[in-house]
């Protein structure tokens, strides 16, 4: 088994997800108004509308999460530990 594993293209890998990455700010562009919502600014029969829906999706396996390491908290006004921030979800 572990002689099928290719640890020279893994070492490759490694390295190059190390590099840093500049983004250029003249490939930038808001998220058009069509493509998000500001759940404090929605009426709680939208509100509910979109927890049902989301549920369901939760129910039928069509959503996943992920949870990155290096966390925004101090950016956005915590002083909490890291991974205990809040963010205005039901």
């Amino acid at each position: 088994m572990i002689e099928s594993i290719d640890f020279r293209s893994l070492r490759d890998i490694f390295e190059g997800s190390a590099k840093v990455y500049t983004a250029c700010a003249d490939n930038l562009t808001p998220v058009p108004d069509d493509h998000h919502i500001v759940f404090r600014n929605l009426s709680e029969e939208e509100k509910q509308h979109y927890w049902r829906n989301g549920l369901g999706a939760i129910s039928r396996g069509e959503v996943a999460v992920i949870v990155l390491a290096g966390g925004q908290s101090s950016r956005l006004g915590s002083s909490a530990p890291k991974g205990n921030s809040g963010f205005e979800s039901p």
